[in-house]
């Protein structure tokens, strides 16, 4: 089934690297010299505002000196359907892939299936539950290392040594990586003395459950001040975990790195009334940072404002290493706003947590309008994010036609088609649902 190998930061920690289930797939090309080796970071509920010269110096400089993107959106609020548009370049509505009990299709391409082709060596280091098997989140990895039943806060230093392990092993091709750290989602608990908790406040072990029982209810505000600075301090704790493997990196096959970094969805603290994520479409939840640097071949850049997407990631890194796009992509490359060139007509932004929420976001008549339809509520709101970029106005009713040429979009795509394909369902055990439920996902559990 694979092999267990001991990782060498600390305390020894036996990790178990499984084998891709069947390996059906057929013999590797030889890989082009002048191929990079790929590592693809995915930070978990890392909202793009969390980012930034005080809050992460580590990360801030590195995005700094190599073109951040400005306005990057996540696919949805939740883990599961961002990474399977992160990974399949294909928007939610398309791979359905929205609930704990669907699963990405296997005769969907994925980032990993492609790369693997290339003559990759593919590695993925998952570090939540939220990817365990079955989900299809692993497809065309040859190598993965689980690590969701560490202790949170061990998690992000193993998830360097499988990295780092990754890179000095690999040495007769090309590697691709994907490492996902957990240390942003709540329980907000890093080590370190934290602040003195107001009245009422939820200890460490009790914040997931706050979150659930307070995500549509008002909390007092010293409360919501302390989780705040209790997340701040998760985020810190990231970028320190992160400083290692970005200015550590030692590649043993002495090809160069082509990195990409991103957030997988946000975190909102009541700025549209909601508490945590995984429902609700709101901007604080949907945009997360991104950066793609590498060296010699992606030059160092200001910020780029042009607004981007998740599905956006595959398309760009097949770009970049001149491979050909699998036909049908709705995403695309960002090479040429990269290297300094003019951002082309503003895309079409389809975002989706389950087929009762969703929105459309699309430019029109000069200004960048949003369309939503959320669980529960009938009215659909728009709000003009260029005079409105918080989305706190809705002006439905003075734009009418700006609602139904949105609308008109968002039908012609499907997105607002409520029927799911019979095909994706998986069999979820009780256990699973019991730990998705610890994690706080009780919307995505009961949601049908």
């Amino acid at each position: 089934m694979g092999s267990t190998r001991r990782l060498g930061r600390g305390p020894s920690i036996s990790l178990v690297l499984l084998a891709m289930a069947g390996c059906t797939r057929g013999p590797q090309e030889p890989p082009d010299p002048g191929l990079p080796n790929i590592v693809l970071i995915s930070l978990d509920t890392l909202r793009a505002d969390a980012v930034g010269p005080q809050t992460t110096p580590p990360l801030h400089p590195f995005g700094r000196r190599r073109a951040p993107f400005s306005l990057s959106y996540a696919q949805a609020p939740s883990t599961v359907p961002t990474h399977a548009s992160m990974f399949s370049g294909l928007p939610p509505h398309v791979h359905q892939t929205y609930r704990y009990d669907r699963r990405l299709e296997s005769d969907v391409s994925t980032m990993a299936e492609i790369l693997f082709d290339a003559g990759y060596a593919t590695t993925a280091i998952f570090s939540s539950y939220r990817f365990r098997p079955g989900t299809g989140l692993d497809q065309g990895f040859a190598q993965r290392v689980p690590l969701w039943n560490l202790n949170k806060n061990a998690r992000s230093a193993a998830v360097n040594d499988a990295v780092k392990q990754a890179a000095a092993e690999t040495t007769d091709r090309p590697f691709f990586v994907f490492a996902h750290y957990y240390d942003a989602h709540a329980p907000y608990a890093p080590p370190g003395e934290a602040p003195p908790p107001p009245a009422g406040a939820p200890g460490p072990d009790e914040i997931v459950a706050f979150i659930e029982a307070s995500a549509d209810t008002p909390i007092p505000l010293p409360i919501l001040h302390y989780l705040q600075e209790r997340y701040a301090a998760s985020v810190s704790y990231l970028d320190d975990n992160l400083s290692p493997v970005l200015s550590g990196l030692a590649p043993a096959n002495g090809r160069p790195v082509l990195w990409v970094i991103t957030g997988d969805h946000g975190e909102e603290f009541k700025e549209h009334g909601y508490l945590g994520h995984s429902t609700w479409l709101h901007e604080e939840l949907l945009r997360v940072p991104l950066i793609i640097n590498w060296t010699g071949r992606v030059p160092a850049g200001t910020q780029i404002d042009a607004p981007v997407q998740t599905i956006d990631i595959l398309p760009t890194v097949l770009d970049l290493i001149d491979r050909p796009l699998p036909p049908g992509l709705p995403g695309r490359s960002l090479a040429g706003l990269l290297s300094g060139g003019a951002p082309p007509p503003e895309p079409v932004l389809f975002l989706q947590q389950n087929p009762r929420n969703w929105s459309v976001t699309a430019a029109a008549n000069g200004a960048r309008f949003r369309l939503v339809k959320q669980r529960g509520q009938r009215r659909l709101a728009l709000f003009n994010l260029t005079v409105d970029p918080r989305a706190d106005r809705d002006v439905a009713d003075e734009r009418p036609e700006v609602r139904r040429a949105l609308l008109e979009l968002a039908r012609s795509a499907g997105v607002t088609d409520r029927k799911l394909r019979e095909e994706g369902t998986r069999d979820v055990s009780a256990d699973e649902i019991e730990r998705l439920s610890a994690m706080g996902y009780v919307d995505e559990v009961t949601e049908q």
